[in-house]
């Protein structure tokens, strides 16, 4: 089973446990609805409905329904809008920085009483601790890191050239990479006609949220 897929099932299935566990019946049909994003190019919505359908072949008692929500932002504005009508999707992929503002509504729950339930510390332990670092706070976990993107570091080798640096010799560590800065930088004036995109597709993650 790919590792996406994997996490994919498992927060499904908690989903699924954490409703049912209030509702008192496992084996009452469900629907789950599932905001997604895509801010990247490629077959996404096909991979992410094609999990969806893999898991409902799996488990025939529940229906999982991936909602295509945009970009970030927007699926950002749409989970919040629909906590604040009483009508939050069941799980969502957000950016990991938007942990505190679901925090702030009451709009998640935490996840460590499904995760003791289901593998906990050897469950855990497949996530890079980065990854998780920024799953977590105070004391408990909010979110599982998904689609996270692979970050790439690109030079300038005649830049290095100039400055006397090694060009075959990028920076190894943080240390390395603001002293290189510190050489590479060179005074300018730059005038913006429009703000920056704010979007990061580094740090997604799934997250429960209340009902």
């Amino acid at each position: 089973m790919p590792n996406l897929y994997a996490y994919f099932y498992r927060l499904l299935q908690w989903s699924d446990s954490a409703g049912n566990a209030a509702k008192g019946d496992e084996e009452k049909q469900v629907e789950l609805t599932f905001y997604y994003p895509i801010a990247v190019g490629g077959p996404l919505t096909k991979v992410i409905e094609g999990m969806a359908s893999e898991f409902t072949k799996e488990n025939p008692n529940i229906t999982v329904k991936p909602v295509y929500t945009g970009s970030y932002a927007d699926t950002n504005v749409k989970v919040q809008a629909g906590v604040q009508s009483n009508n939050p999707p069941d799980v969502a992929v957000l950016l990991s920085t938007e942990l505190y503002t679901m925090l702030d509504m009451d709009a998640i729950i935490p996840l460590d009483d499904l995760i003791a339930k289901d593998g906990g510390r050897e469950y855990i332990n497949d996530f890079y601790p980065a990854f998780m670092m920024n799953s977590q706070t105070g004391g408990k976990t909010w979110s599982i890191p998904f689609q996270r993107s692979t970050i790439v570091l690109y030079y300038n080798k005649d830049a290095f050239r100039e400055v006397g640096l090694d060009p075959e010799q990028p920076p190894k560590n943080w240390d390395e990479l603001v002293e290189y800065s510190k050489k590479l930088t060179k005074l300018a004036v730059m005038v913006l006609k429009s703000p920056p995109p704010a979007t990061n597709t580094a740090l997604p993650s799934l997250r429960l949220t209340k009902r």
